[in-house]
């Protein structure tokens, strides 16, 4: 199971490059808090999505909004 586990983070963690790539031209664009609120809404329709599909359950959905969370306010800034 930790192949699976480690795959899915290389995932995760292109993904994040990707979208990283894309941000700073965004951020020339919106105001800070306009291109935070955009993704917080992606990341809500994702999830019911997912949620709508069968593709994850509401309890793994309020897990992932729970280390969105712990992101936002526990770790320290880099």
């Amino acid at each position: 199971m930790q192949a699976a586990e480690d795959k899915f983070a290389e995932a995760v963690m292109a993904c994040v490059e990707d979208v990283n790539a894309i941000l700073p031209r965004l951020a020339q664009r919106y105001p800070d808090l306009v291109l935070v609120t955009a993704l917080a809404e992606h990341v809500g329709a994702a999830l019911q999505l997912l949620i709508s599909h069968g593709l994850t359950t509401p309890a793994k959905a309020r897990h992932i909004l729970e280390y969105i969370e712990l992101a936002a306010f526990a770790r320290k800034p880099r």
